[in-house]
């Protein structure tokens, strides 16, 4: 049966020289009221097969004009859970194939970059190979159809024990955040936080929670929840609530970075310290530096001393940077 329905695809191609065979596959699928007939089980079982005949640089369009199917007939017969597989394989097949060609040690440098040794911040992470633009360009082109999908393969992505595809779903949300009206911000709002235990190194965070936590706060004009994730015992989530007043920076509102920072002012690791003096720095840069400079030299409540002698000298040297030499080599003497 399924050759039947192949060969009979092929022989049409001479007469739609203008198509390619995903298009004459479409095209024989939705209008052939004979195939439509046949058992759900057969369909599936032909696309499958034509699929895999496919030359594979005619896959892609196969998937999508099959995917689109799905969403807008009923009678393709197909589930929901068969196109959201199918959807799932397309991407992890683009991560294969990127992955190829840039090579294995690609792949071992973003091991050791992000530290996923035993014992090491992102111990167990696992790598495609991927660049960042490259993943960027994935979620440009899969983010309709991700949508569409109603969620399931974006959940899987988020929870993927693969880094890349983390990162695609978060940049994925960055997107739908630009154009999402308050109801549906709220949404991806509260998936991101649902999945933070997901979000669980510093580029994930740092390329994602201002455009997301920083965004949707920022809309609703109540950042109080970031004291609450900076008191949180996760150190993603600590760095998310730091990170996150970067929108507010941008927005000329230094009030929750001070805050949270203050929070967060002598806490034991790097990538915390580093994430605060980041912060701490653009709002210097960004708004006034001279605000920055009072906060520097003030006492925190309850302590005696000023907080450039408080915080550690990791977070001090990344909020100084901007200073000019004399200014950095009076703080770093203080």
């Amino acid at each position: 049966m399924c050759d039947a329905v192949v060969n009979s695809l092929r022989s049409n191609g001479s007469k739609h020289p203008n198509k390619n065979f995903a298009e004459i596959f479409y095209m024989k699928f939705c209008q052939n009221q004979a195939f439509m007939s046949i058992k759900t089980q057969t369909k599936r079982q032909v696309f499958m097969y034509f699929w895999l005949c496919s030359a594979e640089n005619n896959r892609n369009g196969v998937c999508k004009l099959f995917l689109h199917l799905c969403m807008k007939t009923k009678e393709s017969g197909m589930k929901a859970k068969d196109a959201s597989a199918i959807l799932a394989q397309q991407i992890r097949d683009e991560f294969t194939r990127l992955a190829a060609q840039n090579g294995e040690e690609k792949k071992r440098v973003l091991q050791s970059f992000f530290k996923t040794g035993k014992g090491e911040y992102g111990e167990g992470d696992l790598f495609y190979g991927l660049t960042v633009p490259q993943t960027r360009a994935l979620a440009k082109q899969y983010r309709k159809a991700l949508e569409q999908d109603g969620g399931a393969v974006l959940e899987g992505l988020m929870c993927d024990a693969y880094h890349e595809c983390r990162l695609l779903a978060l940049l994925v949300l960055v997107q739908q955040m630009e154009k999402a009206d308050d109801a549906q911000a709220q949404s991806i709002y509260r998936f991101y936080m649902e999945h933070a235990a997901y979000i669980n190194n510093w580029d994930l965070v740092d390329l994602s929670a201002p455009q997301v936590v920083g965004a949707f706060l920022l809309r609703r004009k109540d950042w109080k929840i970031l004291k609450e994730y900076a008191k949180s015992t996760h150190l993603w989530t600590q760095r998310i609530a730091i990170v996150s007043t970067f929108a507010f920076i941008k927005a000329g509102d230094t009030k929750p970075v001070y805050t949270v920072a203050d929070l967060l002012l002598q806490h034991p690791h790097d990538l915390i310290q580093k994430a605060t003096g980041w912060m701490l720095r653009e709002a210097g840069k960004r708004v006034s530096q001279d605000e920055e400079i009072r906060y520097l030299t003030q006492r925190r409540k309850s302590s005696e001393q000023a907080r450039c002698r408080l915080m550690p000298r990791t977070m001090l040297r990344y909020a100084i940077e901007r200073f000019d030499s004399a200014k950095r080599a009076e703080f770093m003497r203080a």
